[in-house]
């Protein structure tokens, strides 16, 4: 008998993890309609506890690096859990009954500070996944940015987590391909209540900058920040 993860998520990005993520730790593949995940981590003889909890970390991951890799804001969740017996019987446990949707996209867009699109159409976008999974599972505070990225990438506040661990660690200024002035708009808008109202981290009404970022402005570059300083770990 063994395990059987079924995912429901975005038909492109899915699409794109099964290109990259096939490997005996880690694979995401696709029979019929229905996308599955496989890892050496779950074993048949696992209670569904256990296997809940592996593969609820696994998705944690998973949805983190591919937001930062794919510049998606979608998630990846799960759709059902069974036990695929020796007879071909199943035990089902767990379901959703969700839906994707459909239609897979060859190539993705990142929005560059400056406001300019960057189009990722190179073969495997989500290559970068693995790695940094990888990485995370080695590392721990890879592993804490990881799942911030996947809890919260999308407010001021989530986003200046982010800023705040990795500056931490390993100083953010000294970062070539990071501009100080965008650093210092970023850090200035997301604590001025004047700027961007209850989304501030302050509500006391600190001066904002004189041209305050939005909020996908501050996502490419929280993203930038963490890719380099990803580059630096792989390198250390």
């Amino acid at each position: 008998m063994k395990w059987i993860v079924c995912l429901i998520g975005d038909e492109d990005d899915l699409y794109e993890l099964s290109k990259s993520l096939n490997t005996e730790k880690l694979t995401i593949y696709k029979e019929g309609n229905q996308y599955y995940l496989k890892s050496s981590q779950i074993r048949p003889t696992d209670e569904y506890n256990e296997v809940c909890d592996k593969v609820d970390k696994l998705i944690e991951l998973i949805n983190g690096t591919t937001k930062l890799s794919l510049g998606t804001r979608n998630t990846v969740s799960l759709s059902d859990i069974y036990i695929l017996k020796d007879d071909g019987g199943r035990n089902l446990f767990f379901s959703a009954h969700l839906s994707g949707s459909g239609g897979a996209r060859g190539n993705y867009q990142i929005i560059r500070v400056d406001g300019t699109n960057e189009v990722c159409n190179h073969d495997n976008p989500a290559d970068s996944v693995l790695s940094w999974i990888e990485l995370s599972l080695k590392d721990e505070l890879v592993n804490k940015i990881i799942k911030l990225i996947s809890h919260d990438s999308d407010s001021w506040v989530g986003l200046y987590k982010i800023f705040e661990v990795i500056d931490k660690d390993a100083g953010i200024r000294s970062f070539a391909s990071v501009s100080s002035e965008n650093l210092k708009r970023f850090t200035q808008t997301a604590n001025s209540y004047k700027a961007i109202g209850m989304e501030a981290r302050h509500a006391l009404d600190y001066e904002p900058p004189r041209k305050p970022m939005n909020i996908t402005e501050a996502r490419s570059l929280i993203y930038l920040v963490v890719r380099e300083w990803l580059r630096l770990k792989e390198e250390n």
